[in-house]
């Protein structure tokens, strides 16, 4: 479960800093996402061993520089909300209250909150899951009744092996003591994994790689900024290309005729297609045959691009650009279908 939570901490962090528009509502946000493994791990773990505000205010990273600015942790009043919380309340189920709101108000398209609110219903699943493992221990007559049973037997052990070792009867029982009531105390070691458990080790990572997206927002979205500028050129130019209809009468020249109307969306974005791939000459033979929409064409058989290729007489090496371009369009498709898919379990998990 800790493995997963690791996951989806990077995962929320990366959500938040990429898809919203506010920069200073995302780095609010990301600071409350490791805030919730060390309030998890403070409550599944004995209140006396921890400090709950010390713990918070550690959710910022290692000290230094980079709790600096951006880098920094929760402010006082966010840990004095965490410790005041309403009652009967725990502080990670708090937390997760509280990065739902937060999440709402990022302003990031609905598809894109609907997959981060999946991250966070896996949180609340995690949480539940620790809590079972935590509220269910081995029964405490089962622990005192095997403990007893190695007291006794080890106390009577001498007076069967005292007439085969003599004074060696020591030495052995003291080594069979150890063995078994060694393994006893492993056995109620593991009633709680979650002392034993290296979780301030996950927690501290947890926090240092929020602290570092934090930190370097700028820079590391500016990694990607180029290839999202392109795209939304490309979406652009698709958006404003406009082509002549045919609007004149019977017995007119139609293609002498003035654009009235704006094509079709999926033209507009095929023709574009067409045009990155240094093939638009084919395209009226495409629009012959049916093949004017991406989608169609994603959807095509191997023999209907075949058939398609020899319609438009396309040259070998048109053709084999042509053959790997709608290759792309159906791994694109199918990535897309896959985004979906995961989607629509979401209600399904709320309701479980």
């Amino acid at each position: 479960k800790w493995g997963d939570i690791l996951n989806i901490m990077r995962d929320l962090c990366q959500q938040a800093n990429l898809w919203s528009p506010n920069k200073e509502l995302a780095i609010d946000f990301a600071r409350w996402v490791p805030t919730f493994a060390l309030t998890l791990m403070c409550h599944l773990r004995d209140p006396r061993s921890h400090d709950l505000a010390a713990e918070i205010r550690n959710a910022a990273g290692p000290e230094g520089e980079g709790r600096e600015g951006a880098g920094r942790g929760l402010t006082e009043e966010d840990i004095q909300e965490i410790l005041d919380r309403p009652a009967g309340m725990n502080a990670p189920h708090f937390v997760l209250h509280r990065m739902r709101a937060k999440m709402n108000a990022l302003q990031i398209p609905a598809n894109k909150r609907l997959l981060m609110e999946y991250n966070i219903t896996r949180l609340v699943d995690d949480l539940g899951a620790c809590e079972n493992i935590f509220a269910t221990p081995i029964p405490l007559g089962y622990t005192k009744h095997t403990t007893r049973f190695l007291f006794l037997w080890l106390l009577l052990l001498p007076l069967a092996l005292q007439s085969q070792l003599g004074y060696g009867v020591v030495f052995a029982q003291q080594l069979l003591a150890f063995g078994l009531l060694g393994v006893e105390d492993i056995g109620i070691q593991i009633e709680e994994p979650f002392a034993v458990l290296p979780l301030k080790r996950i927690t501290s990572k947890i926090a240092l790689e929020a602290q570092l997206v934090r930190s370097n927002v700028d820079g590391l979205n500016d990694r990607s900024g180029s290839w999202l500028a392109s795209v939304s050129a490309n979406v652009s130019a698709m958006a404003t290309e406009t082509s002549v209809v045919d609007s004149a009468p019977l017995g007119v020249d139609r293609s002498s005729q003035p654009n009235t109307v704006t094509e079709r969306p999926a033209l507009t974005e095929f023709k574009a297609w067409l045009a990155e791939r240094k093939i638009s000459k084919y395209l009226s033979t495409f629009v012959e045959e049916g093949y004017d929409d991406l989608l169609i064409l994603s959807e095509a058989d191997p023999e209907e691009v075949d058939d398609l290729i020899q319609a438009s007489d396309m040259s070998p090496g048109h053709a084999r650009h042509f053959q790997r371009g709608v290759a792309e369009l159906r791994r694109q498709r199918q990535a897309e279908f896959q985004a979906w898919q995961q989607a629509v379990e979401v209600p399904s998990l709320v309701s479980r």
